[in-house]
């Protein structure tokens, strides 16, 4: 294996670190995906969403180079994906991360060092840091498969930092965990994407993909059906919502401590209530304004 210290971006600066371009994957006569064209910029957190057979952890792979693609091209740093050296400049973190539960998480640590031919001392020095930033305790003799879930998921993730990535791939990285182990997940990659890392991750928690991402791609069926900020994603979708409350009641409205309220997407709608309460010599007591969730906009565009 060729070693880490190899590998140089081919990237001047204010180029897309990853760029994805007509990408396409068929298993038989079934396209996994079809026609993905996207890039990523150094630094950025990118998530990628979609429903399940949309095509997410089939992206992931071929980001990953481990497998190819049918048709289209994708380079990171300036290199195609099908490059050897590729695989040493990338930290790669599948759904469900196998690994030797028969040994200990130095031992699992310093193995995957040794096959990126990572030098002993910077290696101990690596794992030291990556240890302290997951607040992993690993020290004693315990072995991998006596770990908690959370625990494991943070081995996994400090392998993925063992050759300093360029670009980290996480397929669901707080899958599993619980809230509190999530949020620290979370916390992790964004100060990872500070301290200069490129990070492409997929999950199905909306929530986590809302709080961290700098942009988003929502893919359905294997075709793009929606990316960019999440300001430029609501710029495209009707992501503002009305709460109207009323001291008379109206069509489609429901009864509530303070009146009569409904929800509406169209503030147009907002002046035929208006109008319908008028005519009842009733009024607006209230309109509150509220931005929609990624998960509504997503399940929208499912569901269309």
């Amino acid at each position: 294996m060729a070693r880490a210290t190899t590998s140089h971006a081919q990237t001047t600066p204010g180029d897309p670190f990853v760029v994805v371009e007509g990408l396409g994957k068929r298993y038989g006569a079934n396209w996994a995906m079809k026609e993905l064209t996207f890039d990523v910029r150094p630094g950025e957190i990118f998530g990628i969403i979609g429903p399940n057979g949309a095509g997410k952890s089939t992206t992931i792979k071929i980001l990953a180079g481990l497998i190819a693609p049918t048709t289209g091209t994708v380079t990171v740093g300036g290199l195609q994906v099908e490059d050897p050296v590729h695989k040493m400049r990338i930290g790669y973190l599948p759904e469900e991360s196998p690994l030797y539960e028969d040994m200990t998480p130095l031992s699992y640590l310093r193995f995957f060092a040794e096959l990126y031919e990572v030098p002993r001392d910077v290696a101990d020095r690596r794992i030291d840091d990556s240890l302290a930033a997951l607040k992993l305790d690993v020290r004693d003799e315990k072995k991998i498969g006596d770990l908690s879930k959370g625990m494991r998921r943070k081995v996994a993730i400090a392998r993925s930092l063992i050759n300093d990535p360029d670009l980290l791939i996480y397929d669901e990285p707080a899958s599993g965990l619980d809230p509190v182990a999530s949020a620290y997940i979370l916390d992790l990659v964004q100060e990872l994407s500070r301290r200069g890392k490129t990070v492409v991750f997929s999950a199905h928690n909306l929530y986590h993909v809302e709080r961290i991402c700098d942009r988003v791609l929502i893919v359905r069926q294997g075709s793009v059906i929606a990316q960019g900020t999440m300001a430029e994603i609501r710029a495209s979708t009707r992501s503002t919502r009305y709460t109207v409350t009323t001291d008379v009641p109206f069509m489609g409205a429901e009864e509530t401590a303070r009146g009569f309220a409904m929800t509406v997407t169209d503030f147009a709608e907002v002046h035929g209530i208006e109008e319908q309460v008028k005519d009842k010599g009733g009024r607006i007591i209230d309109v509150r304004e509220e931005e929609v969730s990624l998960e509504e906009i997503f399940l929208r565009h499912a569901a269309n």
